[in-house]
């Protein structure tokens, strides 16, 4: 699934979407990519939004390639500005390639999710963090208290 949460000011929102890059990648070999995302993502509104960050492992992978790191350095990748047209390049190399079935194809599907989300939103590019969704979450309850 893909889960995506807005902060604005004192108003904070929570939406889960079924497509995950996983379920992406099968969906891929008989349906249009374009005709997935904007029936799954149809309800979410083409704002504008302030910073906004991406968590996981396909965008911390996609930032090690874009890095090309052949060792993970997860300190270069935390706090990484993935910015579009960074990504769209990958995302048009990844298509280009015939790539093994595993996890190659699935951080393909997932740059494909990123980039279309990006462009919804009409994003730059996005923040990548070590971090996931429950650290978030910590953060959020610590500063109710």
């Amino acid at each position: 699934s893909t889960e995506i949460s807005f902060i604005d000011g004192c108003n904070r929102s929570f939406s889960s979407y079924p497509l995950g890059a996983s379920t992406f990648t099968e969906l891929l070999k008989t349906e249009d990519e374009k005709q997935i995302l904007d029936n799954v993502f149809s309800s979410l509104k083409n704002n504008s939004l302030g910073k906004c960050y991406a968590v996981g492992g396909t965008a911390t992978s996609i930032v090690a390639m874009i890095l090309q790191l052949e060792v993970y350095d997860s300190t270069k990748v935390h706090g990484y500005f993935l910015c579009k047209s960074d990504l769209k390049n990958l995302v048009n190399k990844l298509k280009n390639m015939t790539l093994q079935k595993g996890r190659e194809s699935i951080i393909c599907a997932g740059a494909m999710i990123l980039l279309y989300l990006m462009e919804k939103l009409r994003l730059d590019g996005v923040l990548v963090s070590e971090d996931d969704n429950l650290e978030g979450y910590l953060e959020y309850v610590k500063e109710g208290l």
